[in-house]
């Protein structure tokens, strides 16, 4: 049996932040706009941003704004809103993307609605 080397890859992109896909460092504070992309496909049943190659999402974080009628329209304001917060501050250093989230992820009726909509599952 011969072995082949290959110079191709397969994976997946997920949740690319802005500085991700300009090949910038980053940490943990990344997570933040990972839950967001989640919670989104959560709610919408469907990936933030698709695409037929897989260079399409990284270049739809750059450059697009995520389609936030596509979240079902029952789902509460604040859950609407801490959606909005999180994906909409793409652009954002980490830490200004991570402190406003943080700010909001700290609401109760949030956390109530999180243990109430994991505990469905």
């Amino acid at each position: 049996m011969a072995i082949r080397e290959s110079t191709s890859c397969v994976f997946s992109v997920g949740p690319v932040t802005s500085e991700q896909a300009r090949g910038r460092p980053v940490d943990r504070r990344t997570d933040v706009w990972a839950f967001g992309v989640v919670l989104f496909e959560m709610l919408t049943g469907r990936q933030l941003f698709g695409g037929e190659r897989v260079s399409d999402p990284i270049a739809a974080v750059l450059t697009r704004e995520p389609d936030f009628a596509a979240l079902p329209p029952d789902t509460p304001a604040n859950v609407r809103s801490l959606t909005g917060t999180v994906l909409g501050a793409r652009f954002e250093s980490p830490a200004a993307r991570y402190r406003r989230s943080a700010r909001r992820l700290t609401q109760p009726k949030l956390r109530d609605f999180a243990v109430r909509y994991t505990a469905a599952w």
